[in-house]
């Protein structure tokens, strides 16, 4: 195995290889600290860069005793390093472009970062081996979070870059109140972006790492969307205060394929950003007005249709070869379409709106079956357990709603459980999901056996349903919009065909009663952690259904 390449740097990044070597006259490229132009402190006339160096957090004797023991500033073996970065490359770097291979030309190489990487990278391995040829995870996590507390690297973009990293690893649950989750890592990065100024596009201007800092900054907004939809917490970023311009193929050094994938889930990040404060709007008791539903549903639309031909399932009918990151965007275009339809809720609903998150399910069971059958589960981020969790409740109900296809419906169920039981190798939260899920089934089942309507779930208004505002005119719009919200053949999913009968005007099974129709539309679109309590099946449970993390 050849070494690492090794050159001069671009940046003279000044990385001592220990606390001593750190000169405290040394050059620095950090931006100063942001201050908002209202701020009363806010420097005017001052340079752009910061020439000073932070201080320590510790003693230098302390911090190099702290190095000593615990060996978390040595650079592992450049074989080491170069499969580990070939593993983030592959299969995380289209998510999460936050390093470039240049970053491992630079030398002396940055300790925090060669950690980072190899935090990301060992974490995606199959065995769970523990024979000493590569270290733990948890081994490189730590050697970061020391890393990060003893002030080690002074490169504020790097220290940044390595907090993202951090945050992959995700090896709390979300009901844990802990400084170990990825929520907690996300925030920080946030606030350390702010702190660069990252959220303002005047910040870029003759920035020569303009490129990776716009990446960071919108990686940070992509996570943020996606814990609060999945958390249902409210989001660090909000739109009305940034100003950074989205990410293009120029903010990347190197042409690839996989640099659309982020630019095009950024695009799919702002609007299920816009679902979620919609969603919030129904907390507040203040539905979205029609507009602003029909302005979503409309980007929907864009998106799908503006993708790049190489991000596409289809070529006109023919499907095209698999590309795990192509699938892993529509299965979040498909959450989206099925959290849209939060929009139409109303005491009297039609049934043949409800197909339509029916179908959404079941073409994300089909896609991760695709990466299921491929070995590759273990590749995908912690958060689509909670895609699997929003794709669940429409399947379950679906198989007592349409009885005719109860046989293809329990298969893809069957599907998004054995996805989450592999999740749970990695991720706890996968398991505390997957027990929620065989929860609802069982709760269904119960109900369907007893000829019994389940008490209603926890929702997250306390709204009567006779003051809920309807939405006709959306629900038209939504139904009108089938067509091109599937752009797809019949040939993705088995249930597909359903769609037809909407396009069609067939409303034979529209005489459902209306009080099942609004126990379905209170739960089946509030699916975020913070509304799992589906305790209020009253029902028997095992014990073991219960995972046992702690309090995770």
């Amino acid at each position: 195995m050849s070494p690492i390449p090794q050159r001069e740097g671009l940046e003279d990044t000044n990385r001592p290889p220990t606390v001593a070597a750190a000169a405290p006259a040394a050059k620095s490229n950090n931006l100063m600290g942001y201050l908002g132009e209202q701020c009363m402190f806010s420097p005017s006339g001052l340079p752009q860069w910061s020439s000073s160096i932070p201080p320590p957090t510790f003693p230098t004797d302390i911090s190099e005793g702290i190095l000593q023991v615990s060996g978390a500033a040595i650079i592992p073996s450049s074989s080491l390093i170069i499969a580990l970065a070939d593993t983030y490359f592959k299969h995380i770097y289209p998510h999460i472009p936050v390093l470039d291979r240049s970053d491992l030309d630079v030398q002396p190489l940055s300790p925090l970062l060669v950690q980072s990487l190899c935090l990301a990278g060992s974490a995606l391995r199959h065995s769970s081996s523990t024979s000493g040829r590569i270290p733990h995870p948890d081994n490189f996590y730590n050697n970061v979070k020391l890393l990060l507390c003893i002030n080690h690297e002074k490169d504020s973009t790097i220290i940044l870059k390595s907090m993202c990293l951090l945050a992959t690893r995700s090896s709390q649950v979300p009901t844990q109140i802990s400084l170990d989750g990825t929520w907690h890592w996300i925030g920080v990065s946030i606030r350390y972006a702010l702190n660069m100024g990252l959220h303002r596009e005047s910040t870029y201007t003759n920035n020569k790492r303009a490129g990776i800092c716009r990446r960071l900054w919108w990686h940070l907004f992509n996570s943020d969307k996606l814990q609060s939809a999945g958390y249902g917490r409210p989001p660090a970023i909000s739109f009305h205060q940034f100003d950074t311009r989205m990410p293009t193929i120029e903010d990347f050094p190197t042409n690839h394929p996989d640099n659309e994938v982020f630019i095009y889930k950024t695009k799919l990040m702002v609007i299920l950003g816009k679902i979620t404060a919609a969603q919030y709007q129904y907390r507040l008791e203040c539905p979205p007005t029609l507009e602003e539903a029909m302005s979503i549903v409309g980007s929907l639309k864009e998106w799908i249709n503006s993708l790049p031909e190489d991000l596409r399932l289809y070529n006109g009918s023919v499907r095209r070869p698999y590309r795990r990151s192509a699938l892993e965007l529509h299965i979040i275009y498909f959450v989206c379409v099925i959290l849209i339809n939060r929009f139409c809720e109303k005491p009297n609903r039609s049934w043949a709106s409800l197909k339509t998150p029916i179908v959404a399910a079941s073409c994300i069971a089909s896609l991760f079956e695709e990466i299921y059958y491929r070995d590759e589960v273990i590749y995908l981020a912690p958060i689509n357990n909670w895609f699997c969790m929003v794709a669940s409740i429409p399947l379950i109900i679906s198989i007592k709603l349409l009885p005719e296809k109860q046989s293809l419906f329990t298969e893809n169920l069957a599907i998004i459980k054995s996805v989450l039981e592999q999740m749970t190798l990695r991720t706890p939260s996968s398991e505390l999901i997957l027990s929620s899920v065989n929860r609802v089934e069982r709760a269904k089942n119960h109900e369907a056996e007893n000829n019994a309507t389940a008490p209603l779930l926890h929702t997250p208004t306390n709204m009567d349903h006779g003051d809920v505002q309807e939405s006709p005119d959306f629900e038209g719009f939504l139904l009108d919009s089938v067509e091109a919200l599937f752009p797809f053949p019949n040939t993705l999913c088995a249930s597909m065909d359903l769609l037809s009968t909407i396009q069609d005007g067939n409303n034979q099974d529209q005489a459902l009663p209306a009080g099942h129709l609004v126990e379905i539309s209170d739960w089946m679109f509030n699916v975020d952690f913070s509304d799992m309590q589906w305790d209020s099946f009253q029902m028997p449970f095992d014990m073991t259904d219960i995972p046992i993390m702690g309090m995770e």
